[in-house]
């Protein structure tokens, strides 16, 4: 019958049809298949018109089954690809209702489905029979049918490519000798014996179970256990043996070593150094198990607390501890991670013993906390030895106090928005190396100890104090202002010479100079702030007569008063009215330390003006009077070129400029000039006109003011006149003091 008629036929029957297309990619390899032909019964079966489908994928038309469709597709693909009768049957679901469906192909790369309708008896047995494959299919287990009498396999399910590494029609072609070691096939003979042997009884009516070592692919050895049974015929005969196998081969090696472990954790315990212990995760840790170390490490014996028979194991444990185990053991159990913690017990003669203790929580299959396993070792040892390491890598062994790399890790806390604002105060004891080389080292240790009491006594506890150098302390004081930081700088000094009145010998005098620095915002960098802290501290000792710094400096006050033919009582003079128009004007310390050093060597740059100007009886002509003018820029210039006066330079450059902008060097006017150099330039006046000079009698205190009054605005800051004239007029002391 050619293909035509066979259509014809087809189309007036009840049967479904379908004449379809295969689509290969380019290896030749399946893919999809669309419709050329379908007749009305298809169209009725499926709801789809013929215009609907043809020339259309499967695909395209609706969502498939992609496992089943790709393999039905490869099976109809290969077959359409050979020039012969071959065909297959297979069932299929459409809507509600089962069919059997007839693939045969007429003709290369074309196939004809015929689709018969299933009575409800056969579309259960096929609905049943694909659940079956389904299960079977999935299962993580491998299914198994042999031949009772060759041992050949007639059935395995796919999970034999998942345990094994062999596919199915790998596996139909071996027996079962040639998929098991020597020794389970030795064993297999046996149970083979027994088979047969009793083949009649019910022995073999119940599953059996047993281990079987099969070799994969790959050579390895894979252990199963396989529970079987036999199957019979109608006339009771035995015809198959069926059965199912797991791969137990990770499961049997935990369980060796677990009987290992076993075997060994007897011996191991009982000479074990420290206490194991088995408990469950309750307040009380109520124990279940206690190793016999137990009572070298607490004093008490196991059964004193298994089960809590006289105590729990929390009370044991330091009471401010507890908290700390507590809830170290619930982050552990949250994350089933393992136990590690250090924390204090108590024995049972009230010692005090440090403790290690490592565990973990076994959970059952729910994971639900079992019980809690582990160990615990006394460290006490340990932990002394290892406090006292920390102390001395931290702490100056000669004062007590922290050293320096304490300071420089502790720096690093304290340099967080919440300690803000952080003052940095540091400090270096004057005359410390004198001390030294004079009486010998023993006697500056001294100074060095009772400096650091000082300091101590005059800090709160939330003091950081560092011995940071052979004669320099460096102190964090947190939430701390500038204001409550100089009290704390002046309650030092004042204890200082407190200390100084009642030693005799002034070269065992404490003379400490002190400089601090405040970070009051985060982005402030901590060593800037530190660095202003030393260059306060500098600063200080350059003012300081007892330091060595302040040696350079009178040094250099000499030279410039010797040149000047100024005395070194105008100079205290000016420190002592600037620093009172300072106070005035709410100058910091910082400010008022630095107006102090910058009076001091305001007119340094006198020492390059040739003495027959300085020394000139007479007032200066044109000439003369432009070579004197240029002091200040000679001095500004000797001042950057010293670290330790570079901060003051800028006020020896303007202390002569006035506030109309007609002064010099730079003209500057009105607040362009620094305000120190603005008071500087008042005091230097009134001292001036207040004292007598080669060229003019000196004038009184009131003609001096009324000359101050006359030039505010011109040549003096109105403001700073203002307060100048107010020291005069407002207070008493002021007016009798005696600046001579």
């Amino acid at each position: 019958m050619n293909l035509d008629i066979l259509k014809k036929v087809i189309s007036v029957s009840s049967i479904a049809y379908t004449y379809n297309r295969i689509i290969y990619d380019d290896t030749n390899k399946p893919i999809d298949m669309e419709f050329i032909e379908v007749n009305s019964v298809f169209e009725m079966i499926t709801g789809f018109k013929a215009v609907d489908l043809i020339n259309k994928r499967i695909t395209e038309i609706g969502p498939v089954n992609n496992r089943y469709y790709l393999e039905f597709i490869k099976r109809c693909g290969e077959m359409a690809l050979v020039e012969d009768d071959k065909d297959f049957e297979v069932s299929l679901q459409i809507k509600d209702q089962y069919y059997r469906v007839r693939v045969f192909s007429p003709e290369i790369g074309k196939i004809i489905m015929a689709f018969i309708a299933l009575d409800n008896i056969e579309s259960s047995l096929v609905e049943n029979e694909q659940r079956l494959k389904i299960i079977t299919n999935n299962m993580p287990g491998l299914i198994w049918v042999l031949d009772f009498k060759t041992y050949r396999i007639n059935y395995v399910n796919p999970s034999v490519q998942k345990i094994l590494g062999f596919t199915i029609e790998d596996i139909y072609q071996k027996k079962i000798a040639d998929t098991v070691t020597p020794k389970s096939l030795s064993f297999l003979k046996k149970l083979n014996k027994e088979l047969f042997k009793e083949i009649d009884s019910d022995k073999f009516e119940r599953f059996i179970t047993a281990k079987v070592e099969h070799y994969d692919k790959d050579g390895s050895i894979i252990l199963m256990e396989h529970k079987f049974r036999i199957l019979r015929n109608q006339n009771g005969e035995p015809i198959e043996i069926i059965g199912v196998g797991y791969d137990i081969t990770e499961k049997h090696k935990i369980e060796e070593q677990l009987k290992e472990s076993e075997r060994s954790k007897s011996v191991l315990l009982a000479n074990f150094p420290g206490m194991a212990y088995r408990c469950n995760n309750d307040e009380d840790w109520t124990m279940q198990y206690v190793s016999q170390g137990c009572f070298e490490l607490t004093g008490y014996y196991p059964e004193n607390l298994i089960n809590n028979q006289d105590l729990s194991y929390n009370d044991l444990i330091y009471i401010e501890d507890r908290d700390l185990v507590r809830k170290e053991w619930t982050k552990v159990i949250e994350s089933k991670g393992s136990f590690k913690q250090e924390y204090r017990i108590v024995t049972e003669t009230g010692d005090t013993k440090w403790v290690l203790e490592q565990g973990q929580a076994i959970y059952t299959d729910d994971y639900e906390v079992m019980a809690l396993e582990g160990f615990i070792f006394d460290i006490t040892d340990q932990k002394q030895k290892e406090e006292r390491i920390k102390y001395l890598s931290y702490h100056d062994s000669l004062t007590g106090l922290y050293n320096r790399i304490y300071f420089e890790e502790v720096k690093k806390k304290y340099d967080q928005p919440e300690y803000l604002p952080l003052v940095v105060m540091m400090g270096d004891i004057n005359g410390l190396k004198f001390l030294n080389d004079a009486f010998g080292h023993a006697e500056g240790d001294k100074l060095l100890v009772e400096t650091a009491k000082i300091i101590q006594n005059c800090c709160d506890q939330n003091a950081i104090i560092s011995r940071t150098g052979g004669d320099e302390f460096t102190i964090l004081f947190p939430n701390t202002t500038s204001e409550e930081a100089y009290e704390v700088l002046k309650h030092i000094q004042h204890c200082c010479n407190d200390y100084n009145s009642y030693t005799f010998n002034e070269a065992y005098h404490i003379n400490i100079s002190l400089g601090y620095a405040v970070k009051e915002y985060p982005d402030e960098d901590f060593d800037l702030i530190q660095k202003q802290a030393e260059d306060y501290m500098y600063k200080r000792k350059l003012l300081d007569r007892n330091s060595s710094h302040s040696a350079l400096l009178q040094s250099i006050k000499s030279t410039m008063l010797a040149k000047s033919q100024e005395t070194e009582e105008h100079c205290e003079r000016m420190q002592k009215l600037a620093r009172i128009v300072g106070q005035k004007l709410n100058l910091t310390e910082n400010e008022l330390d630095d107006l102090a050093l910058a009076i001091a060597l305001h007119d340094i740059g006198k020492v390059g003006i040739s003495d027959k100007i300085l020394q000139k009886p007479g007032k200066l002509n044109d000439e003369e009077w432009i070579e004197m003018r240029k002091h200040p820029e000679i001095g500004y210039r000797i001042a950057m070129a010293s670290p330790e006066f570079v901060s003051i330079a800028k006020y020896i450059l303007s202390h002569h400029e006035r506030w109309d902008g007609t002064g010099y060097p730079n003209n500057l006017k009105g607040e362009e000039i620094p305000l120190l150099s603005r008071i500087i330039s008042i005091v230097d006046a009134f001292d001036a006109m207040t004292n007598e000079r080669s060229y003019r009698k000196a004038l009184t205190k009131e003609e001096a003011i009324q000359e101050i009054r006359k030039c505010s605005g011109t040549q003096f800051d109105p403001l700073v006149v203002m307060v100048f004239l107010e020291i005069f007029s407002e207070v008493d002391e002021y007016k009798q003091m005696n600046f001579d």
